[in-house]
């Protein structure tokens, strides 16, 4: 729920779609090599 609010905050920033994407995909990604770690990721 926070990415998509820290994309809609960034698109209304004027940031580009591309980079609120972007962070989104980071995100995503970030929490797969915590589960895969073995930490509990909210």
């Amino acid at each position: 729920m926070k990415t998509a609010a820290t994309a809609r905050l960034s698109l209304a920033l004027g940031q580009p779609r591309g980079v609120a994407f972007g962070m989104m995909r980071l995100r995503a990604i970030r929490r797969q090599v915590l589960n895969r770690a073995g930490h509990e990721a909210g």
